[in-house]
């Protein structure tokens, strides 16, 4: 993890904790649990504020097309396979994020990280450098993805509490959040080999997105969530676009404690400078996540 990547992480913890100081100075409600509606039923209570803290590890790695500063004029871009990056692997990530009454305040983060050695069959020209098969090649990848933002819930359905006293049904709660922020990159990639030289990328790009967020909840200790959002920024000769689908499973077994299983895509557009000197990544990171969420 780059000195740049720790930096951001610090700052932006530390927002999060300050933030959590504030609202640690304000009264709090009451805590989550039953209370008894004038029909008799028990419907939720919930705090007007929580933290929630999410520890996981997402099962990921990169794909994508790959162009080099330094490659020649018509050179086609080199696969993300073709360099022996695309095995997946375990990866650190998570989030904290508070819920204010109708405000959800949120960061995110996960950092990948590889290195591999790998013969090419025939001559490839990855940047300024060209592979021999004669020798072995080494690359690495290291992406960090950081996002902070701040969700407004437009909508909200207690479908017991709003039904009839005399019918039985399902106990589901439904939040719906329009979410804004910003989300940031930090990427470098390298490829060398002994006798040939190195050809090398460390970029950074921060883009503002705009999605929506979802949270079903269903007899009160089992939540489905899905977030859809994305975002870009460009100008004459650099730019950036993303689209981010996340959706995950949790089962609470009490208030404070839950487990969880989901899937996790991001797909983006990466481009920097131009002629030979240009940089272009087009790819994704997809696959399963597993974690723990504690709630305070």
């Amino acid at each position: 993890m780059t000195t740049r990547t720790i930096g951001i992480m610090t700052a932006v913890i530390a927002l999060c904790g300050a933030s959590v100081l504030a609202q640690d100075s304000q009264p709090s409600a009451s805590a989550v649990g039953t209370a008894a509606a004038p029909d008799g039923t028990l419907t939720s209570v919930v705090d007007t504020w929580t933290i929630e803290i999410n520890p996981r590890l997402w099962w990921v790695s990169p794909s994508g097309d790959l162009r080099l500063p330094g490659s020649a004029s018509g050179t086609p871009k080199v696969r993300i396979e073709d360099l022996n990056l695309d095995t997946p692997q375990f990866t650190p990530a998570g989030s904290v994020s508070i819920d204010a009454d109708n405000f959800r305040f949120s960061f995110a983060g996960a950092s990948f990280s590889n290195d591999a050695e790998f013969f090419v069959p025939s001559p490839l020209a990855v940047g300024s450098i060209s592979l021999l098969p004669t020798d072995p090649s080494e690359s690495s990848f290291d992406l960090g993805i950081y996002e902070l933002n701040v969700g407004y819930r437009f909508y909200q359905l207690d479908y017991k509490r709003r039904s009839e006293p005399s019918i039985e049904t399902a106990d589901l709660h439904l939040d719906l959040y329009a979410l804004a922020g910003a989300r940031m990159y930090d990427l470098n990639i390298r490829v060398s080999q002994a006798g040939t030289g190195v050809s090398e990328a460390d970029e950074f790009y921060i883009e503002p997105i705009i999605g929506v967020r979802s949270e079903l909840t269903i007899i009160r200790d089992f939540t489905i969530n899905l977030q859809l959002d994305g975002g870009g920024m460009g100008d004459s000769d650099r730019s950036s676009f993303s689209f981010n689908i996340a959706i995950d499973f949790q089962w609470r077994p009490t208030p404070w404690f839950g487990v969880q299983i989901g899937w996790r895509q991001v797909a983006y557009s990466f481009e920097d400078g131009t002629g030979a000197s240009a940089f272009e990544y087009e790819g994704a990171m997809a696959g399963l996540f597993t974690g723990a969420v504690l709630r305070f």
